[in-house]
């Protein structure tokens, strides 16, 4: 596998592991999509791994902590992915997976946890987006929570429609909506906008902060 890096943090940005968290970060190299965000952007190209062609048994040694996150780049556009997931929860591990959303899980990966984003406009990704009903038949029967980044009113008037339309559709989990400057401001102002659409969308917003950079970790 393609590895960008491995170390231990918390896990900032929570889902499924509790935020605050202590996990070991397993970041793959190399993603097909270019968020106009990005925030990792040295993960993107796949040509260029910092740690190339990793053996999976070897990732799995450098973990010494009960909660894993693989993130990336993008970890569903790396080989052996599931061999990972599988070996990380045979030794005990609670493993959650963070994706774009921009593709289906085509395998056995029932056995993990899964952050799923579903981009808003500044992403400039909406276009490399299922629609609503395929990302409802991709993801149904496994484990995850959707993650929507929001930057100004058009990202959250997206994501309030996107939100709306899972619900329709039964999604029965919360909704993980994370302000781009990572900081929360505005969330106040966030809240109340989703409470005139829908009440019952608030009930099942969980607002996320990057809780690792507030306190200067990785």
């Amino acid at each position: 596998m393609n590895i960008n890096t491995i170390y231990e943090s918390i896990s900032g940005e929570g889902g499924i592991i509790r935020q605050g968290t202590w996990v070991t970060f397993i970041r793959t190299q190399g993603c097909s999509l270019r968020c106009s965000w990005c925030d990792t952007p040295q993960a993107l190209e796949h040509k260029i791994p910092v740690r190339p062609d990793m053996d999976i048994g070897e990732i799995v040694q450098q973990v010494e902590t009960k909660y894993v996150v693989i993130t990336g780049g993008e970890p569903l556009e790396q080989k052996g992915i599931e061999d990972l997931i599988y070996l990380l929860k045979l030794r005990g591990c609670v493993v959650q997976v963070e994706t774009a959303g921009h593709m289906p899980p085509v395998g056995n990966y029932t056995f993990a946890n899964w952050v799923v984003d579903y981009k808003c406009p500044s992403s400039n990704m909406v276009h490399r987006m299922p629609d609503i009903l395929a990302f409802v038949r991709n993801w149904m029967g496994f484990h995850h929570i959707v993650k929507l980044v929001v930057s100004g009113q058009e990202d959250l008037d997206f994501a309030i429609e996107i939100m709306g339309q899972l619900m329709r559709y039964g999604y029965p989990e919360a909704f993980l909506v994370s302000p781009l400057n990572g900081q929360g401001e505005g969330i106040r102002s966030m809240a109340e906008s989703i409470r005139r659409a829908d009440e019952a969308l608030l009930d099942r917003t969980v607002f996320s902060v990057q809780l690792h950079k507030l306190v200067h970790l990785p």
